[in-house]
């Protein structure tokens, strides 16, 4: 007999949960002093993941893509859990984990609002490579890919106001450009 793809996932799921409940027995079981030892652990396990992401935005002076919205969210959420931490559970251990994820949260948020529109050192847009195309005869065409990847330069880029204008599009069947002298383009109906 064959597997089918619903029961070769059983037996991931049938050890996710056995784990899921050794776990959850562990926990449950251990002393007081072993639980707030792996709590007293999240705090460096908080800085361990947002400090090199800061050492990185401080080095390229950019935030790369990091998303506003989810930076936001982080710095309100982790405030939340301060603010409930103190009203609610008065313990000093979480509070403190909670702090320090607040305050690196609110360096990468002043980090994104300063670095917003910079682009990392170095790297930049890229354009993707393009074919030039080489006519050899009426039905014969040639495909040259350019050897590597040159950076944009943004400098010599045209701007909407500088009177030029996108070069005609290439016919290859006529072997000029497009009636109307531009880029055709084409509404697709359904």
């Amino acid at each position: 007999p064959t597997l089918t793809s619903r029961d070769s996932n059983r037996p991931k799921v049938m050890g996710s949960g056995a784990a899921m409940l050794i776990s959850f027995l562990a926990l449950y079981l251990a002393p007081l002093s072993t639980l707030t030892l792996l709590q007293g652990l999240t705090i460096p396990i908080s800085a361990i993941a947002k400090v090199p992401q800061i050492v990185a935005n401080e080095k390229n002076k950019s935030t790369g893509t990091l998303s506003a919205f989810v930076v936001i969210a982080n710095i309100v959420g982790c405030l939340a859990r301060v603010f409930t931490t103190i009203t609610e559970v008065q313990d000093p251990l979480v509070l403190w984990g909670f702090i320090l994820s607040a305050v690196l949260n609110v360096v990468i948020g002043v980090q994104l609002w300063a670095y917003w529109g910079n682009t990392a050192k170095g790297k930049g847009d890229y354009r993707l490579p393009t074919e030039k195309v080489k006519v050899v005869s009426a039905n014969s065409v040639q495909l040259h890919a350019p050897k590597a990847i040159r950076p944009l330069d943004t400098a010599n880029l045209a701007s909407p106001d500088s009177g030029r204008r996108t070069p005609p599009a290439y016919s290859p069947a006529r072997g000029s450009p497009a009636p109307g002298g531009g880029r055709r383009w084409a509404r697709k109906v359904d």
